[in-house]
């Protein structure tokens, strides 16, 4: 015997929906019930969720203004280019990235939490550092372009350790 109150969902509904940037996913809808005005779905199953944490050591770093060399050619100063490639190996160093690139790459929307801890109060701009740190976790391109990047910043002070400390979910 049903208990009084209880709805049995009518069946499963699998519809294609197109996201935000433009790619198709398939959904999953439980159909509780159908009426002339339309069919009325519980919701769809919430996609897995990823998260990765990993310290960056070494005093955070703020993006540099790009330079002008001989001939008019521009470039990246090398204090840059240092750092980005070692957020990179962080991010190499504390997981297996086989693993965790292809589902990054999938998502459409990446979070991004870090805390930037430094030596004293005198420190880059914090904007700066955030630059920074997603032009080394974008890395060439590996983790796809870094517009779906959203995410926030917190600021500390360690005299002992400056470091990074960063939260991926997806």
């Amino acid at each position: 015997m049903k208990a009084v109150g209880t709805v049995r969902p009518l069946g499963i509904l699998l519809r294609t929906v197109i996201g935000a940037h433009g790619r198709k996913r398939l959904s999953l809808f439980v159909v509780m019930e159908i009426s002339p005005l339309g069919v009325r779905c519980r919701g769809r199953e919430k996609e897995k969720m990823g998260e990765i944490r990993f310290t960056i050591d070494g005093p955070p770093v703020g993006k540099e203004r790009p330079r002008t060399g001989r001939g008019g050619h521009f470039y990246t100063p090398s204090r840059t280019k240092n750092y980005e490639a070692h957020v990179w190996m962080a991010l190499w160093m504390s997981h297996n990235l086989s693993k965790v690139v292809p589902l990054i790459q999938k998502a459409e929307k990446v979070n991004i939490i870090a805390t930037f801890y430094f030596k004293n109060k005198r420190h880059p701009d914090l904007d700066n550092c955030v630059k920074a740190l997603w032009d080394g976790l974008q890395g060439e391109g590996r983790l796809g372009n870094d517009n779906r990047f959203v995410g926030g910043m917190n600021l500390g002070y360690d005299k002992d350790n400056p470091r990074t400390e960063v939260t991926v979910t997806w």
